[in-house]
Order: C-alpha cells, then sequence, then structure tokens
C-alpha cells in the first residue's frame, strides 16, 4: 500500500509541475499578446512622428 502512495504522489507531483508550466505559460503568452499591439501603435506612432 506504502508504494502505491509512493506512486500517487509521483504522479500528483508530475500532474502539478506540468500543470503550473502551462499556467505559467499562458500568463505570459497572454500577457504577451496584450503588449504586442502597443508596441506595434508606439511604433507606428513613433514613426509618423519621425517622418
Amino acid at each position: 500500500m506504502t508504494k502505491f502512495n509512493e506512486k500517487v504522489k509521483q504522479i500528483l507531483t508530475k500532474v502539478s509541475e506540468s500543470f503550473a508550466q502551462s499556467v505559467t505559460l499562458n500568463i505570459i503568452s497572454s500577457s504577451f499578446m496584450m503588449i504586442l499591439p502597443v508596441i506595434i501603435i508606439g511604433s507606428i506612432a513613433a514613426l509618423l512622428k519621425g517622418i
């Protein structure tokens, strides 16, 4: 029974680790997608002001 418990614990830690990684990736990508249009608009405005 203890071996089974250890196996379950290993699986749970692996699942939680991969879940945490995917959540972090989702946060990074969504924040990047929010920042990207700001960067594009800012660079276009800078180009127009430069002209």
